[in-house]
């Protein structure tokens, strides 16, 4: 089965802006913040392959969802399948305030089981990541499963 073995979110916020604003987007619009900016690469099987993609969002985990999605969707079509139903975030050391330590919980389904996966970070958006992620790959090894 050939899966992602990584990925990661990359970008700075002058980059992400200067994205924006090449694409039209006015700064300190409306449009502008509600924008995200996502860029993947993943490592796929046994060669090194890089997707990068560009999707906007109704806020950075959407974006990184929609991303991922047009990277790898055409060669995962199962991927149209599983949706996240809920998303939560807890902070961990309430003590560290924006500092602190967050774990991210993402409920998704593929309509037949439903299925819970956990990030932990101090930066929210990487835990984040790691849930959707880990949930994506749960989703498309119970489709495999199924066959």
């Amino acid at each position: 089965f050939d899966m992602p073995l990584a990925g990661g979110v990359s970008g700075s916020t002058a980059e992400i802006i200067g994205a924006a604003l090449a694409m039209g987007i006015k700064s300190g619009s409306d449009e502008m913040k509600q924008y995200a900016l996502a860029v993947l690469g993943f490592l796929m099987g046994i060669g090194a392959h890089s997707f990068h993609e560009i999707a906007t969002g109704n806020g950075p985990v959407n974006a990184l969802d929609a991303a991922l999605r047009k990277a790898i969707g055409t060669r995962y079509p199962e991927l149209d399948r599983i949706h996240l139903t809920d998303y939560k975030v807890r902070v961990l050391d309430t003590h560290k305030g924006t500092g602190a330590v967050t774990r991210v919980l993402v409920d998704s389904t593929d309509g037949e089981e439903t299925w819970t996966t956990i990030g932990v970070g101090e930066n929210i958006i990487e835990a984040s990541w790691q849930a959707l992620e880990d949930s994506l790959v749960y989703g498309l090894l119970r489709a495999q499963l199924r066959g």
